[in-house]
């Protein structure tokens, strides 16, 4: 009787972890190229936003925090652009771009 019991015990943790994977692998995705939002490229000095079908030829003014090109871009589409001052620094510190559509 506790073999059984064991076993039964043994099944549900099994089918508990097996969930909990497959709802992470959901969450995390693969990192599959058609996953990505967007795309850094240096040696074209391009930033490619793939949600909004945005490319922009100045990767540099992007990466120090010139986002008006992009935020106008997800304006037109109809979407919300939230920036956040992420870093200690004021005005110096990293800034994260939050898109919603």
């Amino acid at each position: 009787m506790t073999m059984l019991r064991t076993h039964m015990l043994e099944q549900e943790i099994r089918a508990q972890h097996e969930a909990e994977s497959q709802t992470r692998r959901l969450m995390v995705g693969s990192g599959d190229r058609s996953e990505k939002s967007r795309t850094y490229n240096y040696p074209q000095n391009r930033v490619t936003d793939h949600r909004i079908d945005f490319t922009s030829y100045n990767l540099p003014a992007f990466m120090d925090g010139d986002l008006d090109e992009m935020l106008d871009a997800v304006l037109l589409q109809g979407g919300d652009a939230v920036v956040v001052d992420t870093g200690a620094l004021g005005s110096y510190g990293p800034v994260a771009l939050t898109l919603r559509f």
